[in-house]
């Protein structure tokens, strides 16, 4: 989940997105910046760093091959 804003309120976190995407920021969360800097799923460390994100590699594999299958 991506919250720009340090509200429980889903209203309240939308309108934090919305503005900063209308300033032109990209907005992430933190585990995505982490795998982008990562870059390479084949770096030895990447379980160590997936399970750091609390994200078992087989798992996000199967999530990602599940949205293809869509």
């Amino acid at each position: 989940m991506v919250d720009a804003c340090g509200t429980f309120s889903h209203h309240k976190r939308e309108a934090g997105l919305a503005r900063l995407t209308t300033l032109g920021i990209e907005v992430s969360d933190y585990a995505t910046m982490i795998v982008e800097i990562m870059a390479d799923n084949a770096d030895p460390k990447a379980n160590d760093i997936y399970a750091a994100l609390d994200m078992p590699f087989a798992t996000l594999m199967g999530q990602v091959a599940a949205s293809l299958s869509q």
